[in-house]
């Protein structure tokens, strides 16, 4: 890790009673959007990239409490890689992040801990989760969506509750068009992202509460930041991997 890296996100153990609490119930929910989610992947990430605003609110995930303010991240960028060898790195680094071996097939299901902290500042959230991925791999693209509830219960050491956030992903990987290469035996592909994360509130005065703003605020900036990271990573993995090809290939 880089010294001059100020924020972490990793995995925790979940707190006792967690476990169980609504954990069926949530799951059946994530389920039940996350084939909602693939139809929408074209008219989320087409050829412009152009997101419908109303896109969270259209999935059929736990629709109890006072809805805020969606926010979104998109990330677009073209690789010198083939679609397929993105996806195996993004699909690798993601495992490696959750702290698992490869899951069998290309669904993955999971109840987990989350912590967010930032260094510079000094401010900490402890959340729980639960999470659906799905992957898709057709012949002109691979697409990747996932559906997820997570609720903080720890906010700078004091307990939080009567709030909880959705977060639904898109990411497509195609091959990009002839015309943007520089060799005709170059390979390259697209790589767009979506990430739109929407905060639930069961209490409406907790939508004015500067405390619940402030944990709103760093909870949604810890996940776009791990997001985009999470996309230069697998980057970088890449090119590492060709260099290292290049080297032994010139021994």
């Amino acid at each position: 890790m880089q010294s001059n890296v100020t924020k972490l996100i990793r995995r925790t153990n979940l707190p006792p009673g967690y476990i169980q609490r609504m954990a069926a119930a949530l799951f059946e929910e994530l389920s039940a959007g996350i084939e909602i989610c693939y139809l929408l992947n074209e008219s989320v990430l087409g050829a412009n990239t152009t997101v419908p605003t109303s896109m969270a609110s259209r999935m059929p995930l736990l629709r109890g409490g006072l809805k805020g303010e969606e926010r979104t991240l998109f990330d677009r960028r073209i690789l010198p890689f083939s679609m397929h060898n993105i996806s195996e790195a993004w699909w690798r680094d993601w495992h490696n992040y959750k702290g698992h071996k490869e899951t069998p097939g290309d669904v993955v299901v999971e109840s987990f801990g989350l912590e967010m902290s930032d260094f510079k500042t000094n401010t900490s959230v402890l959340s729980y989760g639960q999470q659906i991925l799905r992957r898709d791999i057709e012949d002109d693209q691979i697409v990747f969506v996932w559906n997820a509830y997570l609720e903080p219960f720890i906010y700078d050491n004091e307990q939080v509750g009567g709030i909880y956030f959705l977060e639904q992903c898109h990411m497509i990987i195609k091959p990009e068009a002839e015309d943007t290469t520089t060799n005709e035996d170059e390979l390259a592909s697209c790589m767009s992202s979506c990430y739109v994360i929407t905060p639930y509130f069961l209490d409406s005065t907790l939508e004015k509460d500067p405390r619940i703003a402030a944990l709103v605020d760093f909870l949604v900036g810890a996940l776009f930041f791990h997001m985009k990271a999470q996309n230069d990573t697998v980057e970088d993995l890449l090119l590492e991997q060709a260099l290292q090809s290049r080297t032994c290939t010139n021994k």
